[in-house]
């Protein structure tokens, strides 16, 4: 992408399991502002986290690898343990 661009990408999800899922935070680096569906997404329903990505805080000929953190309010089952995945993107900063 040329340096300057701002990029929206919306990640697009279904819920498969049979419980209700809550999106209790997404994080990634500052050059990405982020927005998610907050409430809970029931079983079969879907939800989105959009990404959207800004050049102006990258270098000419630099390679972006970077991922976006998804926490949820969900536990692993017989946990207190969180469950949380990331989402990858890449970019090449171009003028």
């Amino acid at each position: 992408m040329k340096q300057g661009e701002i990029r929206e990408t919306v990640f697009s999800f279904t819920n498969h399991t049979q419980e209700d899922i809550t999106i209790a935070m997404c994080s990634a680096c500052d050059c990405m502002t982020l927005d998610w569906t907050a409430l809970p997404i029931k079983p079969g329903q879907s939800g989105k986290i959009t990404a959207v990505f800004d050049s102006t805080k990258k270098d000419i000929g630099e390679k972006v690898n970077d991922y976006i953190n998804v926490i949820l309010e969900n536990t692993h089952p017989g946990t207190d343990v969180p469950v949380i995945f990331e989402l990858n993107y890449k970019a090449l900063i171009t003028n």
